[in-house]
Formats: structure tokens, C-alpha cells, sequence
């Protein structure tokens, strides 16, 4: 059921964007690891993105997930450029959560990047809250990490992120890092 969900969000999210320049499909693979640092993983997952721009704002469609708990979620952002380097961006997400409890969530999400060359951007700050509406499920949670992208030619681009993830409270709870290739037409 979990794999036929996903195959049907992909399929709607790239039909519906597929004709449409600005559009971007994104494929990633990350680890998770324990607080105490990038040592053995606990979780593999891969995801999916398909993503629209609409010149400064942004619509998009993620899944991902490993085979035990997966997401499905959709982001509206907005980014403003500080000057020809600097840009700052804010989210906003709702989602679905599919596991032995399925629950409706949402994210609050903002970043800041530089341009480091024409082909070089890092994301000096990634910032993510989360949470499920029903606060029972316990899905409260912080993240935040650094990321480089780096553009292989003007349609693809291939990247790289860590991430620290922490509770309500603010305690760490884990790490994860991925690598992701991104192609924009």
C-alpha cells in the first residue's frame, strides 16, 4: 500500500509539472545516525521531489521515507535576494506521515544561501520545525543543518547536506546527511 502511495505521488506531482519550465525533479538518499554522531546509520531513505518556481515563490511536492515510516508532503517558500550572493527563503508544509500511526503534520522551514560561484551555491543555514497536528503523535522536532550544490550544467546539479535533529525541547536527538542529484527544465 505504502509503495503504491508513493508511485501515485510521484506520477500526479510530475504530470502535473512536467510541461512547465522552472520545474525541477530532485532524487535524494540520506542516513540517519544517533546524536552521538556519523558512526553506524540507523535508517536509510530516499526521496523524491518535484518543485515548481514561479519567479521568487516556490511549489512543491516531496516524498520520502525508508521501509518502515514515510512522508508526503507539500511546501509553498518564497525566497528574497539580499544582494547577487545572498538570498534568504521561508516555507511553509503540510504532510502526511504513513506508519503504525498515520497522522497529518505540518513545517515551518527557512534558509539562507550564498552564491558562492557560478556553479557553487552552499547553504550556509537550513532551519525545519515540525509537528503533527495532533500533538499525541509525539512528532515535534528541530533540524538544522548545511548543504552545498553544485551545478554540473545548466539542467542538472548534484548535492550534498548534514542536518542535526532535536526534540521539542531542543535536545539532539540524531543526526543525518544525504546526497541528492537535481534536474531542472
Amino acid at each position: 500500500m505504502k509503495k503504491t502511495m508513493f508511485a501515485i505521488a510521484a506520477v500526479a506531482a510530475l504530470a502535473g509539472t512536467a510541461a512547465v519550465a522552472d520545474t525541477t525533479v530532485a532524487l535524494s538518499y540520506g542516513q540517519d545516525f544517533t546524536a552521538a554522531g556519523f558512526g553506524d546509520a540507523t535508517t536509510n531513505s530516499m526521496g523524491v521531489t518535484v518543485a515548481r518556481d514561479f519567479g521568487a515563490y516556490n511549489v512543491g511536492v516531496s516524498f520520502s521515507g525508508d521501509e518502515d515510516a514515510q512522508n508526503l508532503e507539500a511546501t509553498v517558500g518564497r525566497h528574497f535576494a539580499i544582494n547577487d550572493r545572498v538570498s534568504v527563503g521561508a516555507a511553509l508544509g503540510v504532510g502526511q506521515r504513513f506508519d503504525a500511526n498515520d497522522f497529518a503534520y505540518y513545517t515551518v522551514s527557512a534558509d539562507a544561501d550564498v552564491k558562492v560561484t557560478d556553479k557553487l551555491s552552499w547553504t550556509a543555514v537550513d532551519y525545519r520545525y515540525r509537528n503533527a497536528f495532533d500533538t499525541a503523535n509525539n512528532y515535534e522536532s528541530h533540524r538544522v543543518g548545511t548543504g552545498v550544490s553544485y551545478a554540473l550544467t545548466d539542467a542538472v546539479a548534484v548535492n550534498a547536506s548534514v542536518y542535526r535533529n532535536f526534540d521539542g525541547d531542543f535536545d539532539a536527538t540524531g543526526n543525518a546527511a544525504s546526497v541528492g542529484v537535481a534536474y531542472k527544465f
